[in-house]
């Protein structure tokens, strides 16, 4: 995959408010909102400022919109790996 975005089960889930990935210091390395989700054209591609970061474990927080009006906060993390 070239973008980390979140998928979800599309008859309930209306959009991702805003989905941030911070470094293992807790530094903020991307942030954005509003995405639609299971659209794998958006969401992040590795970098920050244009910059590619180096592979590693990132953490992921986001809120999420369901139809019904719900709005859920999901974390994690995420293995960044590139392949030559």
């Amino acid at each position: 995959n070239d973008r980390f975005t979140l998928y979800g089960d599309e008859p309930n889930v209306e959009r991702i408010i805003s989905l941030q990935i911070f470094d293992r210091w807790g530094n903020l390395m991307y942030e954005a909102a509003d995405l639609p989700p299971n659209d794998s054209s958006t969401g992040w591609d590795g970098t920050f400022k244009t910059q590619e970061l180096e592979e590693g474990v990132y953490l992921y927080q986001a809120n999420v919109l369901y139809f019904d009006g719900v709005v859920e906060t999901t974390s994690g993390d995420v293995f960044l790996s590139r392949q030559e």
